[in-house]
């Protein structure tokens, strides 16, 4: 038998609680191309350590802002 929408997002990393779309001609080109969670994970991790403390930005002139 052919894979489910959830069989697909599995085998990509996604967690079972993660919603798709059943259809799979919007789901599936949606989990194919995505950047996987925990490649995901491992670029922010990568990224967080290459940006200065919080406490070096403001005397940078980067002030940190959260935004909606």
């Amino acid at each position: 038998r052919p894979l489910r929408v959830a069989e697909w997002a599995r085998l990509q990393g996604f967690p079972d609680w993660y919603c798709w779309d059943e259809d799979e001609k919007v789901s599936c080109p949606l989990i194919g191309n995505s950047v996987t969670p925990l490649m995901a994970e491992a670029i922010g991790r990568h990224v967080a350590k290459l940006l200065p403390p919080l406490e070096r930005m403001a005397d940078l002139g980067l002030e940190p802002r959260l935004t909606n």
